[in-house]
């Protein structure tokens, strides 16, 4: 079985599982290249899109369900960065 050292693909969706445990992890620039850096950086936008997708689709159902207590605490909170 051959080693995969240029699978940016899976690397990346492990950065993103690394951000979703954890979205304020920093990658040291000494300790990792550049590449990795920038897929790193990649992988944390992603992250935060999905992220703010979700919220949005729970927004959107809670608004449908008559919840406005839900709505409500949204601009108050973290998630308020979501443009959605």
């Amino acid at each position: 079985m051959a080693k995969q050292l240029n699978d940016t693909e899976k690397a990346k969706a492990y950065l993103v599982e690394m951000f979703t445990l954890d979205p304020n992890t920093a990658l040291d620039p000494q300790q990792f290249s550049p590449k990795v850096i920038t897929l790193a950086a990649d992988a944390k936008t992603t992250m935060a899109n999905i992220r703010c997708q979700a919220i949005g689709n729970d927004a959107r159902n809670s608004l449908k369900d008559g919840n406005a207590a839900a709505i409500r605490r949204l601009p108050g909170s973290p998630d308020s960065k979501c443009v959605d």
